[in-house]
């Protein structure tokens, strides 16, 4: 048997190959390979290669026909480096006058000027007393909502302001009682302020009316007799009252009563009753 040294066509490697199978690789055109590694290895379509970052160095696979002067495993790699390569340019931190080369305007929080709030402590008590002079009453929460979060980061809360403006809040829901202008009973600011509207329109009305035939379940008003308003001050809030307000609507369907809705948002931060119980004048 007969041999001849060939190179292998993958690895470059020298090896013994038999002169016989030299010479039939030669007429079809194929190359030899020194071992069954290296053929497959050569039939793959994919190359590894080493990401060019030095404080990488990733071994990773890439399709041959992707890979280019340069290759990285990532972008985060490929921005590093190209970043090096870019002119850094230098920045004077205005408080500390340090040099530094990131893009901000100061070196670190520290040196960041604290920017003076918008409103004193002065200013949003003084907004307290002023509503109160005009409405007679102490503002809630809903109505200086743009105003809530300075509130709450110079008083500590929305209650403390009110005390500290010399007022007593509503701690408690429902554990004050409002007095209407007719001499009706409310649980609440916004059903007194539903009162008081359907009074200065000389409208006649009842407050707390059970449904016929009931005693469970009252509606807010009735008036004159045939409208039933209804406010669910707290839907939404609480898991029992939200379980009652289902069974009230199921009993009004079944009692075939249209109940007109009056929401927290008809009535702040913007009263809006005259558009909504309008239908009353007519």
């Amino acid at each position: 048997m007969h041999w001849v040294t060939v190179k292998c066509g993958w690895c470059k490697k020298e090896y013994k190959k038999n002169i016989y199978h030299y010479l039939q690789n030669q007429i079809l055109g194929h190359k030899s390979f020194c071992s069954q590694k290296c053929l497959v290895t050569s039939r793959l379509r994919r190359k590894t290669v080493v990401c060019e970052n030095p404080k990488c160095q990733k071994m990773f696979e890439r399709p041959i026909g992707q890979i280019s002067h340069h290759n990285y495993c990532s972008h985060r790699c490929a921005a590093s480096m190209t970043n090096l390569s870019r002119p850094r340019k230098v920045r004077i931190c205005p408080n500390c006058q340090k040099k530094f080369f990131e893009h901000r305007k100061y070196c670190s929080l520290i040196c960041v000027p604290k920017t003076q709030p918008k409103y004193s402590r002065e200013d949003l008590l003084n907004k307290i007393k002023r509503f109160h002079k005009l409405h007679k009453r102490i503002p809630i929460k809903k109505e200086f909502y743009s105003n809530w979060q300075a509130y709450r980061r110079i008083f500590g809360s929305w209650n403390k302001a009110i005390q500290e403006a010399g007022f007593i809040p509503n701690l408690e829901r429902f554990t004050h009682k409002y007095l209407a202008r007719d001499g009706h009973i409310c649980d609440s600011l916004s059903e007194k302020i539903i009162d008081n509207w359907l009074t200065v329109h000389h409208l006649s009305h009842e407050h707390g009316v059970c449904y016929p035939g009931q005693t469970k379940f009252k509606t807010d008003f009735l008036v004159e007799d045939k409208h039933w308003i209804g406010f669910p001050g707290l839907r939404g809030q609480l898991k029992r009252y939200d379980e009652l307000y289902e069974e009230k609507k199921e009993l009004t369907k079944r009692l075939k009563i249209k109940i007109v809705e009056i929401l927290p948002t008809d009535i702040f931060p913007k009263n809006q009753l005259d558009s909504k119980l309008g239908f009353l004048l007519q």
